[in-house]
């Protein structure tokens, strides 16, 4: 019969997270989900929707971080495992903003060559 070590018996046990964690990420998720209806409702001046979808975004992407890190607990985990979720996030917020960048420039050309 092998004896089993305390690394062996430290390996599978299990880690448990207070529960005043679990429940202030969910108090934030609910804060920031009504905050995200908040600016729904409210009726912005058409020229400053952006600032509405900005906002919605923000919110968004804040509560998709809290879940991910809480809920699939990458906050304890591997950076490896951090990285594959946090690394593509960036480069589609870094893609979002260079296509909002070249906008004007690509409408300005549509409208120089189709003559809108």
């Amino acid at each position: 019969m092998a004896q089993t070590t305390t690394a062996d018996s430290a390996a599978h046990e299990h880690q448990v997270h207070p529960l005043d964690v679990y429940f202030k990420v969910w108090g934030w998720l609910f804060v920031l989900s009504i905050a995200s209806y908040v600016v729904d409702i409210i009726q912005f001046d058409p020229s400053l929707n952006w600032i509405k979808w900005s906002l919605i975004t923000l919110f968004a992407i804040v509560k998709s971080t809290l879940i991910v890190t809480f809920f699939m607990h990458l906050r304890w985990e591997r950076a490896s495992l951090v990285y594959a979720i946090i690394t593509p996030l960036v480069f589609i917020l870094l893609m979002a903003a260079f296509f909002a960048a070249e906008s004007g420039h690509i409408a300005d050309m549509r409208r120089a060559v189709l003559g809108g």
